[in-house]
């Protein structure tokens, strides 16, 4: 997460997503879930078109919550290869 912020109707969590492997990923899915202890406040998901290997890109995920009074927890769900 490289930054939270406060737009109209909710708040923005940006992130950075790295790709670390030598292949292109296409359709890389980030699912970011703002936690109670073990319970969804709020879930969103993310989609990149690409990540080219040994790069980043960055993205960002909306909530209606602020994420910063929640645990924000990011997973990746899955890629396809080009």
């Amino acid at each position: 997460v490289l930054n939270v912020a406060a737009v109209q109707g909710g708040y923005v969590a940006e992130i950075n997503v790295m790709n670390e492997g030598d292949q292109t990923a296409a359709d890389v899915t980030i699912r970011g879930q703002l936690l109670d202890g073990e319970t969804v406040v709020e879930e969103r998901e993310l989609t990149l078109d690409y990540v080219p290997p040994h790069s980043a890109r960055r993205g960002g995920l909306f909530f209606s919550e602020n994420p910063a009074d929640w645990t924000l927890e990011l997973a990746p769900m899955g890629y396809q290869q080009p």
